[in-house]
């Protein structure tokens, strides 16, 4: 993936260390695993279509999370979640979630 960062210039960064994208408007949010978020003048349908399928996972309509980062899945009175290992949780949406289960492939906890 390329990246441009304006202290830096043009970057080529690796989507292992992504942790997740969030949407902003027209913007993205870049999460890395450094903890260092990167603003983007892309959206997210932008970002997500250029990641590998195998790794990315669409919660809902404003984030993306890497599969990698995610510690375990949880159903509760109030909707589905997904907890990632960087402490960060996520809402998931209803029409999603059925999707989330198949691409996790019962490789995560599931907490009822």
């Amino acid at each position: 993936m390329r990246l441009y960062v304006r202290e830096t210039g043009r970057q080529f960064v690796s989507v292992a260390n992504l942790v997740y994208l969030e949407a902003d408007t027209n913007y993205c949010w870049l999460h890395w695993k450094t903890g260092q978020p990167v603003l983007t003048p892309r959206t997210l349908k932008y970002h997500h279509a250029k990641l590998p399928a195998r790794w990315f996972i669409r919660l809902h309509r404003k984030c993306v999370v890497n599969r990698q980062f995610i510690d375990r899945l949880e159903y509760t009175n109030s909707g589905y979640r997904v907890h990632m290992t960087t402490g960060v949780s996520f809402p998931v949406s209803r029409r999603r979630w059925r999707e989330v289960l198949q691409q996790m492939d019962g490789q995560q906890t599931f907490i009822n």
